[in-house]
């Protein structure tokens, strides 16, 4: 029962960090596209 919760929190937290690195993609892309376009 312990291990199935320790797997559980880590999915939540690689799904947290997945989440987290699109942001960043996202924020990086989007201020190039900004530069740009300046």
């Amino acid at each position: 029962m312990k291990n199935d919760l320790l797997l559980i929190n880590r999915l939540k937290l690689a799904n947290t960090v997945d989440i987290y690195n699109v942001v960043l993609m996202w924020y990086f892309l989007l201020k190039m596209c900004i530069k740009r376009k300046t």
